[in-house]
């Protein structure tokens, strides 16, 4: 069965490991369709040992890629507005970019996910998203102070206050 996705996401949860790996490939081709991601809480994952075994290194290998790919496509869009002098439009996207990579942590919200797999999950890419944000915000702040322009002070100053977005329900602030 070939799972298929509508605007709102797929259109019904993956039932077996077959249809988890056509979600899978789908959010890799797809890494900014967050609807997808959405539509996937609460799904199930088989408790057989070696389906589950298999479940979470692809469930790896794909949180691993798509959080690479939006990483990559954020910079470069960011690194865009702000050579347009768009201070507010790098500020809209990274804004999108925190509430967006919050939906990239649906697993902890399967059913049938061990609690030790999803603790690994959530804190080893929320520790590697939290990194990043240091780093681009450090980046933000160097560039500010180079510059000496208030907005960019300002834009340095809000990204700082972003952090942690993607880890808070709804990506509310």
């Amino acid at each position: 069965m070939a799972i298929q996705v509508t605007e709102e996401g797929f259109a019904t949860l993956p039932s077996n490991y077959q249809e988890w790996l056509e979600c899978f490939g789908y959010i890799k081709e797809h890494p900014e369709r967050t609807a997808a991601l959405r539509s996937l809480r609460g799904a199930a994952v088989s408790r057989e040992e070696r389906a589950l075994d298999l479940f979470l290194q692809r469930l790896d290998e794909m949180l691993r890629e798509t959080f690479n790919r939006r990483i990559t496509r954020f910079l470069a869009r960011v690194d865009d507005l702000l050579s347009e002098g768009d201070v507010d439009g790098a500020e809209l996207q990274a804004l999108r970019f925190c509430r967006g990579m919050g939906d990239l942590f649906f697993f902890e919200s399967l059913r049938g996910l061990p609690g030790d797999s999803r603790t690994q999950f959530s804190n080893g890419y929320g520790k590697q998203l939290d990194c990043f944000w240091d780093g681009f915000v450090a980046q933000a702040r160097a560039q500010a102070e180079q510059s000496r322009e208030p907005a960019m002070e300002d834009f340095a100053y809000r990204l700082a206050r972003m952090k942690g977005i993607w880890h808070r329900k709804g990506g509310e602030e």
